[in-house]
């Protein structure tokens, strides 16, 4: 009985100090927020640089061959047309590893606004790759992405390559 007693003691205690230590402790963060809307200027701004992040991060995901994190920032159903043709990106990530991506650098981005939920952006790559032969060869390409707010966030639907010719 005295046992009894002690346990509801002692269970009681904690909840107490459980409940008095929950203001102190920090909220989760499940990421589940909503990103933010282009209906303003100050929203596109931060829309056009959560953009460029993600597509960087799509290109450090095909150089480290990790479809999980590719496919993380397309929607389920992206498309990409390049001049080796056109691939569900989910067809894509699994091949990754096979694309011998080494370096790309990006420049004269440009992001350009059909509508408040929808984003183009458009710019150079420089991309370094091993072919087959282990020969590193380098090519220079536009490249354009369509960026759509999906689920309250946003993601790349559709990629579109076109290589430049050399010197270019």
């Amino acid at each position: 009985m005295k046992r009894d007693s002690l346990m509801k003691r002692d269970s009681l205690l904690l909840i107490v100090i459980f409940l008095a230590l929950a203001p102190f402790c920090p909220a989760q963060d499940k990421g589940d927020k909503p990103e933010p809307d282009a209906t303003s200027p100050e929203g596109k701004k931060s829309v056009e640089q959560i953009i460029l992040n993600r597509e960087k991060q799509g290109w450090d995901a095909i150089i480290k061959a990790d479809g999980v994190a590719f496919k993380s920032v397309h929607t389920e159903d992206a498309l990409i047309a390049s001049p080796d043709g056109m691939a569900l990106i989910s067809q894509l990530a699994p091949a990754l590893a096979t694309l011998n991506i080494l370096e790309y650098s990006m420049s004269e981005t440009k992001v350009i606004w059909p509508n408040d939920s929808t984003a183009i952006l458009i710019y150079k790559a420089l991309l370094k790759e091993k072919r087959t032969d282990d020969h590193i060869a380098t090519g220079t390409y536009y490249h354009s992405s369509t960026w759509v707010k999906s689920g309250g966030k946003w993601l790349s639907a559709f990629h579109q390559v076109t290589a430049l010719p050399p010197g270019r």
